[in-house]
């Protein structure tokens, strides 16, 4: 009877004791699981931000270059149109007028 009873009392305890470590077991894993996808999470959200701050750069790259290449037409625009204003007004200044006749004249002499 002695046996018996401590045969049962143990099948009882390791009963649940593999219980038990079926729960620890269960919870390890989800706790593992759990962490690996907020890891997973927080390198996608890295990846993404760094994709993105790539593409926000290339583009802002293209943009300036594009508006400097417009400003730069323009105030080109703007230098020549001073340019051939300047060289119309010219002939009348007298001492412009003087200098580049003398270079006409020299030669001829």
């Amino acid at each position: 009877l002695q046996e018996k009873l401590q045969e049962k009392l143990q099948e009882k305890l390791q009963e649940k004791l593999q219980e038990k470590l079926q729960e620890k077991l269960q919870e390890k894993l989800q706790e593992n699981h759990q962490e690996s996808q907020e890891k997973l999470q927080e390198k996608l959200q890295e990846k993404l931000q760094e994709k993105l701050q790539e593409k926000l750069q290339e583009k802002t790259q293209r943009v300036t270059k594009r508006f400097t290449k417009k400003i730069i037409k323009r105030n080109t625009k703007r230098i020549t149109k001073r340019v051939k204003r300047n060289s119309r007004e010219s002939p009348r200044d007298l001492p412009r007028k003087s200098s580049r006749e003398t270079p006409r004249e020299s030669p001829r002499e």
